[in-house]
């Protein structure tokens, strides 16, 4: 059995025979004058500060695992919101679905080709598909993303549209923290 002096000997005697071509290997085999004009050399980019970006490595070695989720901790803090616990939208039975099933299959068919986690169509104000995949489950949060984005003034368009919100309402109408800030005014 080696020991580990045995080994650090043995490491370094390796580290000193190659140690030349280590050395070698870092001279350009080509010189710059070989390079097209705006073209540098990259043993010679390596070494220069201006090419050399310690905040790209650190990004590249800081990546979350999962680059599509932030981490649980994200979701901070977690609150259960005391209410009635029925269903937000009743769901549509089979005699009562809006939509026919040979399209709500193609729908089926799209999301799942498309590795979606969740599929929920809502049509005349019922569920009339509900399907979760790939670990995903109806009671967890999941990250909108630019989804958001889309779903957030179209909700404000309906509720415009409903007479429930002007755009000339004051933010601190609805986010009641700010009625008496300079920001709700």
């Amino acid at each position: 059995m080696m020991t580990i002096t045995k080994f650090w000997r043995c490491a370094l005697a390796v580290g000193l025979v190659l140690l030349p071509c280590a050395l070698s290997a870092g001279t350009p085999s080509t010189p710059q004058s070989n390079y097209p004009e705006g073209v540098m050399d990259p043993d010679e980019a390596v070494r220069d500060p201006r090419y050399n970006d310690p905040v790209f490595f650190w990004r590249m070695m800081s990546r979350p695992q999962n680059t599509r989720e932030p981490p649980a901790w994200f979701y901070w803090p977690d609150a259960i919101i005391k209410g009635d616990p029925k269903a937000f939208l009743p769901q549509a039975g089979d005699g009562d679905k809006t939509i026919s099933p040979a399209a709500l299959s193609a729908m089926e068919q799209w999301a799942t080709s498309r590795k979606s986690n969740a599929l929920i169509v809502v049509h005349k104000g019922k569920i009339q598909l509900e399907r979760y995949r790939n670990g995903t489950r109806p009671d967890e949060p999941i990250n909108g993303r630019a989804l958001t984005r889309s779903v957030t003034p179209m909700a404000l368009g309906f509720a415009v549209a409903d007479g429930k919100v002007s755009l000339d309402d004051p933010i601190g109408k609805f986010i009641t923290e700010w009625k008496t800030d300079r920001r709700g005014k």
